[in-house]
């Protein structure tokens, strides 16, 4: 019979574990992530901004559903990715390696104390952040 102590089992099981971890690792390098911010506005529009844009120090509404929709030709396909708002207003998405569009989406924002927007637009880059900002209907306001 062969060895079996702790040391000669342990070396494969560290070795796969170890393999493992670097797996991960470079699978979570490709994904991509979106910062972004919901604030009240005149219209429902979603835009990519500079993380210096004023518009961003905005107070955020909190429990928006922000979601990333295929662009058609005619009308807005697939859900891509969905998220919702923090109670600062902030949300982020995460696009695994391979989701990510490339070109441009729909950007719908919903929610009970808004009226639903949709704009398209393309996805920011980095130093960059989507604000969405969304009307807010009059009877909510005060709540």
């Amino acid at each position: 019979m062969g060895r079996t102590d702790a040391r000669v089992l342990g070396k494969p099981v560290l070795l796969t574990l170890l393999l493992l971890a670097a797996a991960v690792q470079i699978g979570c390098r490709g994904a991509t992530r979106i910062d972004g911010r919901v604030v009240s506005g005149p219209v429902g529009l979603a835009v990519v901004v500079d993380q210096s844009d004023e518009r961003l120090l905005a107070q955020g509404l909190p429990g928006v559903e922000v979601a990333l929709l295929q662009d058609t030709s005619t009308t807005s396909g697939a859900v891509i990715a969905s998220t919702v708002s923090d109670e600062d207003g902030n949300f982020r998405f995460t696009l695994a390696r391979g989701r990510h569009p490339g070109g441009s989406v729909i950007v719908r924002a919903r929610g009970d104390t808004i009226y639903t927007a949709r704009s398209r637009a393309y996805l920011p880059r980095a130093g960059q952040r989507l604000l969405c900002t969304v009307m807010t209907r009059p009877d909510t306001e005060q709540r």
